[in-house]
Parts: structure tokens; C-alpha cells; sequence
């Protein structure tokens, strides 16, 4: 398999057993970072993000202190940015 961006990869073996049961083990993650081709998260994914951070600070507003909601103002401006390379 060649790689043609970053991204991870995983190993996982599976082994058949008796009665159509199995039995897997996965290996953990393995992270490529390709230089010239960085990973972009997928643009619905990051607007589902953006979208729920949003709706939080809306619903929680006035129940949240102020220093909670500036949290949420972060996170939000960093994912919306995020979403600028999303694929």
C-alpha cells in the first residue's frame, strides 16, 4: 500500500473459531505525516463540530460563567479556522 497523505494506519488480525465466531485483536495506530501533504479533516465533519461548539455557547450562555463561554469562543474560532482546509 502506498500512502499519498498524512493520515494513520492500523493493523488488526482476526482469526475464525468455531460456531461463525471470531476472535480479532487491533494493533494501536500508527501516524504518517506526509510534508507536503498534511491530513484536512473532512469538511462535514468539522461543520458538524463548528455547528454543535456553536449551539453549546447559545444554549449555555446564560447559565455558564463568562470564563466557561470564552472557552467555548476558542475552540470555536480554532475550529472554524480549521474548516477553512477541510476537504
Amino acid at each position: 500500500m502506498k500512502l499519498e497523505t498524512s493520515g494513520w494506519v492500523a493493523v488488526r488480525c482476526w482469526e475464525g473459531r468455531p460456531g461463525g465466531r471470531f476472535r480479532f485483536a487491533p494493533g494501536a495506530p500508527f501516524h504518517v505525516n506526509i510534508s507536503d501533504n498534511p491530513l484536512r479533516p473532512d469538511r462535514t465533519e468539522v461543520a458538524y463540530l463548528v455547528r454543535r461548539v456553536a449551539d453549546q455557547i447559545e444554549r449555555s450562555k446564560t447559565v455558564l460563567l463568562r470564563a466557561t463561554i470564552a472557552e467555548y469562543e476558542r475552540a470555536l474560532a480554532i475550529f472554524s479556522k480549521i474548516a477553512e482546509t477541510a476537504k
